[in-house]
């Protein structure tokens, strides 16, 4: 049976947050572990395989991920040979055969006659030889695959699981896939299949990812980016770029805090000078809205706040402030909802009642506190999910 070569294999383990420092290292022995086992499964092609071509590795803080091109479909078919017993042993002095040969040819399923002389190290001897039909890619994977990625060797790991399991983070899903077909096999106790997590707060939560040539594609079309290499990111996105080691460092670190890069523009000799991604106002504000309100900036929304910080022009200190104004701005606005939120919308008395509320939790709190942001948002979910009509309005339809 013949095997074919162009398959794409792909692997996504999913954890707990990884630290942005061990990811490197962990994909680079995860490479290497599986390109030995694609060697050693004989899943490689005859031509040429290059482990930093056919091999690439991809992450994010919450998943480790290999996607190997070009393997086999199948192992390519051998031709076993069999020793038994020496020609003397075999056949008696007339040329018949003896019971050695007899016996080590029914233990192979042949006949005598389909005995053959082979030389082998000890003389001559009798035996057979076979034509063994390669295993597919999917079975080989599913046996070669888990060994090699609880191999990896991390500066701190984690146990879970009654201690038997042990890896950088605890592992949440598996993903492996053989071009469209998953290949079955388990990870430190969690079963492999075709579903990888979304982006925390903008993207859907389950992607099933149909055909491992599509990974990549598919978790950027759902906000997810797990291409590390900065410079093919800046092909797509030309009006970022970087300049040297400090480009890359600005870049891993927003990438590590969001799952998607947030680049910044440091200088480029053959470029003019330009705006600093990160400081472009409509950047900003969409950020305002995920980090706060954790959905995409509205149309109208987004034209407000801009207005603010567009009038500076990308001046360093003007910028600075503007963006610190604004961000205040924005929060106040948030507590403005909230308190009609908590006092009951619709209502006179309402927000009057909401508004006390929040200013003297505020005002107590911040004492104690820094994080009254965090709090405010844990108030604000726990009157949208218990007292969706407000205070007021809660106490209304009790009456009722």
């Amino acid at each position: 049976m013949s095997s074919r070569a162009g398959g794409v294999f792909l692997l996504e383990i999913g954890t707990e947050e990884i630290p942005a420092r061990m990811i490197d290292g962990a994909l680079r022995d995860l490479r290497l572990a599986l390109f030995n086992e694609f060697e050693a499964g004989r899943l490689l092609p005859d031509i040429d395989f290059n482990i930093d071509e056919n091999i690439k590795a991809f992450a994010t803080p919450r998943r480790l991920a290999i996607m190997a091109h070009g393997l086999r479909d199948r192992q390519p078919d051998t031709v076993q040979e069999i020793s038994g017993p020496p020609v003397k042993a075999a056949f008696d002095t007339s040329g018949r055969p003896t019971k050695a040969a007899e016996g080590f040819a029914r233990s192979q399923g042949v006949t005598v006659e389909d005995l053959k002389r082979i030389i082998t190290p000890k003389g001559e001897c009798v035996g057979v030889r076979k034509e063994v039909h390669g295993s597919a890619a999917v079975e080989i994977l599913a046996a070669r695959v888990p060994p090699a990625v609880l191999s990896i060797a991390f500066p701190k790991t984690m146990r879970w699981g009654g201690g038997e399991f042990r890896f950088v983070r605890p592992i949440h899903w598996v993903i492996a896939l053989f071009d469209d077909a998953v290949v079955d096999l388990t990870i430190a106790g969690v079963r492999s299949g075709d579903r990888t997590l979304g982006h925390r707060s903008l993207g859907k939560k389950w992607v099933t990812i149909r055909h491992s040539a599509k990974y990549r594609e598919l978790l950027r079309a759902h906000l997810v980016e797990i291409d590390m290499d900065y410079n093919a990111w800046h092909d797509s996105n030309p009006e970022c770029y970087y300049e040297g080691e400090y480009g890359r460092a600005r870049y891993v670190r927003a990438w590590s805090r969001l799952g998607y890069p947030c680049v910044v523009y440091t200088y480029s000799p053959d470029r003019p000078a330009g705006p600093k991604c990160a400081d472009d106002s409509q950047f900003f504000v969409k950020q305002l809205f995920r980090d706060f309100l954790l959905r995409g900036a509205d149309s109208g929304g987004l034209a407000f706040w801009q207005d603010k910080i567009d009038p500076c022009n990308y001046d360093d200190a003007c910028m600075a402030s503007t963006k610190a104004l604004v961000a205040r701005e924005f929060v106040t606005s948030v507590e403005t909802l909230l308190m009609v939120a908590l006092g009951g919308p619709g209502t006179l008395g309402g927000p009057a009642l909401g508004a006390a509320v929040i200013v003297l939790l505020k005002n107590y709190v911040s004492v104690y506190t820094k994080r009254w942001l965090l709090i405010l948002g844990a108030v604000y979910i726990g009157v949208i999910l218990f007292a969706p009509h407000g205070v007021v309005g809660a106490f209304r339809r009790q009456r009722r």
